[in-house]
C-alpha cells in the first residue's frame, strides 16, 4: 500500500489557506456591533435630536477635553456635536454624575446629549494556545520558514484588563433617555484610546437604528 506524503510545496499552500480562513472569520467577527446589550426607547426614531452636546465623565480633565473632543471629530457632521467642555468655557468641570452632565447640557441650551463612563474595570487571566505547525525543525519551506510539526510548544497565561464603558444617548428636550448601549475593551492609560471605535459603533448603530438620518 502507498501511502502519498503531502511536498513541502502542498504543505506551503495549505497553510496559506488556513490563514486565510483564519482572517475570514476574524473580519466577519468584527462586523458584529461593538455595543451588547443596547436599549432603545420605541420612540427614538421620531425624536429630533437638534443640536448635540457630548460629556465624557473620567477623573482627569484633560483627559475629558481631549476625549469629547475626539468624540466630536468621529460624530461629526452626522450630528450637530459640541464637546461640553467647549460650551461652558474656562468655568468648566469634569461633571460629578450623568445627571449632572445632563442638567448642565440642558442649561448651555442643547437639545440632545451624548455621555460615556467607564461603568468597570476588571483583570482576568486568559490562556493563549501556541502552533507548533509554525516552528520546529523540517524543511525550509513556507511562509514561516520550518515545517512540518516540531517540539510540542504549550499555552501559556496572560492577564489582561478590561473596560466596560457605557454610552447613552439623551433627548434633553423630552428629558428622555432614547439609546443606551455598553461595549467591552481592552483598557488603556488613556480613555482617548478608546473612543474612535466607540463612536464609529455608536453612529452605525444610530443610522441603522433610525435615530440618525
Amino acid at each position: 500500500m502507498q501511502i502519498n506524503v503531502p511536498t513541502p510545496f502542498a504543505m506551503t499552500r495549505l497553510l496559506r489557506w488556513f490563514v486565510l480562513l483564519l482572517a475570514l472569520v476574524s473580519l466577519t467577527g468584527c462586523a458584529t456591533s461593538l455595543y451588547r446589550p443596547v436599549w432603545t426607547a420605541p420612540d427614538a426614531a421620531n425624536i429630533a435630536l437638534g443640536r448635540s452636546a457630548v460629556a465624557v465623565l473620567v477623573p482627569s480633565e484633560s483627559e475629558r477635553r481631549l476625549s469629547e473632543d475626539a468624540f466630536v471629530q468621529y460624530l461629526q457632521p452626522a450630528l450637530d456635536m459640541t464637546a461640553l467642555h467647549m460650551a461652558a468655557g474656562q468655568a468648566s468641570t469634569v461633571p460629578g454624575s450623568v445627571d449632572a452632565a445632563r442638567s448642565e447640557a440642558k442649561r448651555l441650551g442643547f437639545q440632545s446629549l451624548v455621555v460615556a463612563e467607564v461603568v468597570e474595570t476588571y483583570e482576568r487571566e486568559v490562556f493563549r494556545p501556541r502552533f507548533g505547525v509554525f516552528v520546529g525543525s523540517g524543511y525550509h519551506y513556507g511562509l514561516w520558514g520550518r515545517f512540518p510539526f516540531g517540539y510540542p510548544d504549550y499555552p501559556y497565561g496572560e492577564t489582561v484588563r478590561r473596560s466596560v464603558i457605557e454610552v447613552s444617548l439623551f433627548s434633553l428636550t423630552n428629558n428622555e433617555l432614547l439609546w443606551s448601549g455598553k461595549a467591552e475593551l481592552f483598557a488603556t492609560d488613556s480613555f482617548v484610546d478608546s473612543v474612535e471605535p466607540l463612536a464609529d459603533a455608536l453612529i452605525k448603530d444610530l443610522v441603522a437604528r433610525g435615530i440618525v438620518r
